[in-house]
């Protein structure tokens, strides 16, 4: 079994979060910032979750929130790959998928979780208000832009509070990444995201 590199997996979550987005008309939703707002939040529920990371790259601060520090580099192989196209419109960064997503970097549960969040805060939430949880810890405020942002320091947290029920309403049924009710009863982060 090939073991992947933290890059490896921060260029395949990447991946996902833009396939599906592209995949479920969400593409308009998903910018930049909300791009790297979900790979941070997916952190925090897979080592929650898991007692692993999604991907175990160092998230840094900057004055737009926790940053992968490897983001760069993951779009560039991205582009470069011509796996995604980086759309520029004003000072709003959008991404389009060129190419199917191929599952297997991650375990079908990070896709899972992936998969929900993505749903959630392209439909649900703002960037805004996901920066307000973030913005509110109290290492985050202390720390300097570039520095390391460990994500123990927001466990526990309360930033997901969806219902089951709410997250029901989103139709994830209809896209063919389906996930089942035991599997979000299983995520208790979304039961926290309001």
């Amino acid at each position: 079994m090939t073991v992947l590199t933290p890059l490896e997996r921060l260029i395949d979550a990447m991946r996902f979060v833009i396939y599906y987005a592209n995949i479920n008309n969400l593409k308009s939703r998903l910018n930049a910032t909300l791009l790297l707002k979900i790979i941070f939040f997916a952190e925090i529920v897979c080592l929650d979750t898991f007692g692993e990371f999604l991907t175990e790259v160092k998230m840094v601060k900057t004055p737009f929130g926790p940053v992968p520090d490897k983001y760069t580099t993951a779009i560039s192989v991205l582009v470069n790959q011509q796996i995604i196209k980086v759309n520029k419109i004003s000072n709003q960064t959008t991404y389009e998928c060129l190419s199917d997503h191929k599952p297997g970097a991650l375990s079908e549960e990070k896709y899972n979780i992936l998969k929900l969040i993505t749903h959630a805060f392209c439909t649900r939430l703002t960037a805004k208000a996901l920066s307000n949880y973030i913005y509110e810890n109290k290492y985050y405020q202390l720390a300097k832009n570039g520095s390391e942002i460990p994500i123990v320091a927001y466990l526990p947290h309360k930033t997901i509070k969806l219902s089951i029920e709410e997250l029901a309403e989103l139709d994830l049924l209809s896209d063919p990444f389906d996930v089942s009710e035991d599997i979000k009863a299983e995520f208790p982060y979304f039961q926290m995201l309001k």
